[in-house]
């Protein structure tokens, strides 16, 4: 099949393969079976410590140093688990001359970041999976939270609009710096026994390969699910402006991925970042009373961020994974998995996944 033949494919994007790294597993079905057992990988740092002397509690990966950097363990976990999502699929895809972009969403500005920091990392990236397929591009999303999920919207968009036949989307981010842990202790952002009301903050990485339908077809790729829709919403009622949100960015994200749910269908996975941040899931409820009659059981979450801690960029293609997976091994429902992600500041995610029992 010619790259020509493949601009003539129809607008159905698939995920055909998966790449994670995480504190709790180094490949999707490991950390998929690691948050299904709830296994927990906060422990105290080896020596960084908060305002109060405690060791701070984190969610790192045990085969990164302590003391290597910031920028090197997100190019670390980047570009392992983008290769773990490509490899399997270099050969069909050279085959196909499919062109193919990079899209990663990575920690939105913040104290701990050096200048240059995005653009040395997505060039790093680029770089290693240059020596697996030739890139057409490679773009950073600097959204923190939202950014794995709005590289996944962004990909979704290309492929459907015909510009690529195949997309490398995912998220990697990491809190495991002197400088950004201390910013998040004195914002009162850690989860400490003086405050049980923060978070752990972790590290991960995860990718999904999205390719179109008929490169799908030709190529004879895995189809693990398809993606409906995705999207980024504001929310203008914000807490730093001490406004009361009442989750209406939330709101108008799910509702723009349900208007793709058939008209008798239900969502039957719902997975978000949830931290333990009591916002996030006031926000969730308020949205849940205007949509929740679209969901089989909008009690039932999954919030795997007590299993991994925050990790931010990663989180929206980790939770993704955790629904394809989920479905093919049978112990989740098949069907429509709705996945989304809050910003530190306004930005709300969702995407809207079909995902296949392997049956």
């Amino acid at each position: 099949m010619t790259a020509a033949a493949l601009r003539t494919s129809s607008s159905a994007v698939y995920v055909a393969g998966l790449g994670a790294q995480t504190a709790v597993g180094r490949s999707a079905l490991a950390m998929a079976a690691a948050a299904r057992g709830r296994v927990t990988a906060g422990a105290r740092h080896p020596y960084i410590v908060d305002r109060f002397g405690e060791r701070i509690v984190v969610a790192r990966v045990p085969w990164l140093r302590a003391e290597m950097s910031l920028e090197r363990r997100i190019v670390a976990l980047g570009g392992d688990a983008a290769e773990d999502a490509l490899q399997p699929l270099v050969p069909s895809l050279t085959a196909a001359e499919a062109r193919i972009a990079m899209i990663v969403g990575l920690p939105a500005p913040r104290p701990g970041l050096p200048p240059g920091f995005h653009d040395r990392v997505c060039a790093a990236l680029g770089r290693r999976i240059r020596e697996h397929v030739p890139l057409t591009s490679v773009r950073g999303v600097a959204l923190g939270h939202v950014g794995g999920l709005a590289a996944i919207e962004e990909g979704y968009r290309l492929i459907s609009e015909r510009k690529v036949d195949a997309c490398l989307v995912g998220g990697a981010d990491s809190y495991i710096d002197r400088v950004t842990l201390e910013w998040l202790d004195w914002t009162g952002s850690l989860l400490a026994a003086k405050n049980p009301r923060g978070f752990v903050p972790g590290e991960a990485a995860g990718f999904c390969v999205l390719v179109s339908e008929q490169l799908a077809r030709e190529s004879r790729l895995p189809t693990l699910a398809t993606v409906a829709d995705a999207t980024t919403q504001e929310e203008k009622k914000l807490r730093r402006d001490r406004a009361v949100c009442i989750g209406e960015g939330l709101t108008e994200a799910f509702r723009r991925v349900l208007a793709k749910l058939p008209a008798d269908g239900k969502v039957e996975q719902l997975l978000c970042d949830y931290n333990g941040q009591p916002h996030r899931a006031e926000e969730y409820g308020f949205a849940a009373m205007r949509v929740g009659d679209r969901f089989r059981d909008p009690g039932q979450l999954a919030t795997p961020a007590e299993c991994w801690g925050d990790v931010g960029a990663a989180s929206g293609p980790l939770l993704a994974m955790l629904a394809i997976v989920g479905a093919r091994k049978g112990y989740a429902r098949s069907g429509h998995a709705l996945v989304w992600t809050s910003a530190m500041v306004a930005e709300r995610t969702a995407a809207l996944l079909h995902v296949n029992s392997a049956a």
